[in-house]
């Protein structure tokens, strides 16, 4: 994917982390929604992300892939900004299902969270600048056991391999 989007610039990729997203839904999943096409249920209402967030691509890169009009889901036009607005948005009832990370399920009483995907954060650093100190001091900082250690208290992020070069 990287030489279509840079292509001819000469890069290095690390990688960061991993964690998961999926459906918050209220508790017990009442109306089954376990994948994208049970959106497009007739009594799903749905709270969605705002535009150009890497939730929201994912959404849409997924019902293009199904062949899902992204209108035919009642709620796809109710954006909310954060992933902790639209787990609390499906615990107040304001919604039956929002597409978000792992991390909030858990800060938010009254739903569950169905996991769709794990994606990779990996940070990708032109080549030219790699001797550059403040690029430097950040892998150092990326690779340190005690970065690895406080990001690993924040809780639903897998860390192994923080820091390794991919390419």
């Amino acid at each position: 994917y990287i030489p279509k989007v840079l292509p001819a610039m000469p890069v290095n990729v690390y990688h960061v982390l991993c964690r998961k997203q999926g459906f918050y839904v209220p508790a017990g999943n009442p109306k089954k929604i376990f994948d994208f096409p049970d959106l497009a249920g007739e009594h799903i209402e749905f709270v969605n992300r705002e535009r150009g967030c890497g939730t929201r691509i994912l959404l849409d890169g997924k019902l293009l892939r199904l062949g899902i009009d992204p209108y035919s889901i009642r709620g796809y036009g109710n954006e909310v900004s954060s992933h902790l607005l639209a787990a609390a948005t499906v615990a107040m009832g304001g919604a039956d299902a929002a597409l978000g990370t792992e991390r909030f399920a858990s800060q938010v009483p009254g739903i569950e969270f169905i996991p769709l995907q794990t994606e990779s954060y990996d940070m990708i650093i032109p080549k030219r600048f790699m001797d550059c100190a403040p690029i430097k001091m950040m892998l150092e900082t990326l690779r340190s056991p005690e970065f690895r250690s406080e990001t690993d208290m924040l809780g639903c992020y897998d860390t192994s391999g923080m820091g390794d070069r991919l390419m």
